[in-house]
């Protein structure tokens, strides 16, 4: 069946197929069907246009069904035969290539509805009762000069009021076929950079131009009846020259208007063990220097700044008010505790300016001895020596027999409160010296009187006598 042709300017001839109008019932079918191969392959049906002249666009093919007055419209099925000794027949919609122009789109539209929910839109894999289901794949097209085809995959907006916009699902495959089988998984991989930088990845949750903004949870699902719920993974890539890439896990800054809020908290809980079991570990650790003479890394906690710094607060549950202990700026406090222990087992150090340690019913230093006081050594009879612990060597050194000796020892750590106490060292050659008085200690100095108790004897030589000053 061949149409006209034409020389003139006007269109070749039309080809036109109809089947019959019904007027009470159904019309009548079109049915277009290949000849039969009883022992090789059926015929083949061709349906195209004829390729374009030097002007013009070739003819396009239009495969639709009619519209419906009352019921629904017809459908259209594309398919391919069931195969029973050999692969399915392969269905494959190609736009053509285009030398100058972009390549043409493909569209797939699900209809739309004035007076109800708008059509679904499936793309779904084969199934298969002996193998794999059949994979669905989405992909940007590739380009050898410019970047790769993006995919975007969107739900659909909405002006209606009190209603979500649409959502979009990501969901592997369960598994329900018995022991041993794993459910699907869902992999999110940015594309690899042969010289430059890989692809990011970004997962943002909705903006709120009015309101909040929505939340985004990550979470692997509760266990079974026996197992252990999945694990949580956030690690950057090992790297082989530079830095690896960092972690950083933060709240957003309040806004600063009439209506500012607070700033976001940042809470990590560990799940706590059920029937006598432990409560799962916290562990925080910076990295190491393997190799080389490298620092390994440090570990901080910082509490917020503001008009009043933050603190670091050790409690026993977050929502309780019992707080064992503070760490601020100016106070590691421990109140609230009934003993705290610093246990070392080398040498454990406090320092600083001025060290204080006060206990409302005591100080213990349990069966240890104490040492190492300040301590220094002089030679004088009145002199200074500014420390809580000395010897002092007197410049007399001919004391006569019966005769007394005071001298005044100027020292800083002396108050009008201090304890000081005095013991003799070393005697005097040819007498003996006896310590006699202390007198009234001052701020910043006390005086001490000895004797040669000696009655017929002169000292031939200085003596020694050290004192400790307890505040």
């Amino acid at each position: 069946m061949i149409a006209g042709t034409t020389t003139a300017t006007n269109a070749g001839g039309a080809v036109t197929l109809t089947a019959g109008t019904g007027t009470a019932h159904t019309g009548g079918a079109v049915t277009i069907n290949a000849g039969a191969g009883t022992a090789t392959s059926s015929g083949a049906i061709t349906i195209s246009t004829k390729n374009a002249g030097s002007n013009g666009a070739s003819g396009k093919l239009v495969f639709s069904s009619g519209t419906s007055s009352s019921g629904n419209t017809g459908a259209l099925y594309i398919g391919t035969g069931a195969a029973t000794g050999g692969k399915g027949g392969l269905i494959s919609i190609g736009v053509g290539a285009a030398a100058v122009g972009t390549g043409g789109d493909v569209t797939v539209t699900a209809g739309s509805s004035s007076a109800d929910a708008g059509g679904a839109a499936s793309l779904t894999g084969g199934q298969s009762s002996s193998g794999a289901g059949g994979a669905s794949s989405v992909t940007g097209g590739a380009s050898s000069s410019a970047a790769g085809g993006a995919v975007s995959v969107t739900g659909g907006a909405t002006s209606a009021n009190s209603v979500a916009g649409g959502a979009v699902s990501i969901i592997g495959g369960a598994s329900t076929g018995g022991t041993a089988t794993t459910g699907g998984g869902v992999s999110m991989v940015g594309g690899a950079g042969a010289t430059a930088t890989g692809g990011a990845i970004t997962i943002e949750s909705g903006a709120g131009t009015a309101t909040s903004s929505g939340p985004i949870t990550i979470k692997s699902k509760d266990t079974g009846a026996a197992g252990a719920s999945g694990k949580l993974q956030f690690s950057s890539g090992t790297s082989s020259v530079g830095n690896t890439g960092s972690i950083l896990i933060g709240s957003g800054v309040a806004g600063s208007g009439a209506n500012a809020g607070n700033g976001g908290a940042v809470s990590i809980t560990v799940g706590g063990g059920a029937n006598g079991d432990t409560g799962g570990h916290l562990t925080l650790s910076a990295g190491g220097a393997n190799t080389g003479s490298g620092q390994g890394g440090n570990l901080y906690l910082t509490p917020g700044n503001g008009q009043t710094a933050g603190a670091v607060y050790y409690r026993d549950d977050v929502a309780s008010a019992t707080t064992y202990g503070t760490i601020s700026s100016a106070t590691f406090d421990f109140t609230a505790s009934s003993s705290v222990s610093i246990v070392s087992s080398g040498t454990a150090a406090l320092s600083g300016t001025v060290v204080t340690l006060t206990g409302s019913t005591g100080i213990s230093m349990g069966a240890s001895h104490v040492y190492n006081f300040e301590s220094g050594t002089a030679t004088f009879d009145d002199g200074t020596l500014n420390k809580m612990s000395g010897t002092i060597t007197t410049s007399t050194a001919d004391l006569g027999a019966g005769t007394a000796l005071t001298v005044t020892l100027t020292n800083s750590r002396v108050t009008t409160t201090s304890q000081v106490f005095i013991t003799m060292s070393e005697g005097c050659g040819g007498g003996t010296i006896q310590f006699i008085a202390l007198s009234a200690t001052a701020n910043g100095s006390f005086g001490v009187t000895f004797k040669n108790t000696d009655t017929i004897n002169d000292c031939t030589s200085a003596f020694k006598w050290n004192f400790l000053v307890i505040n």
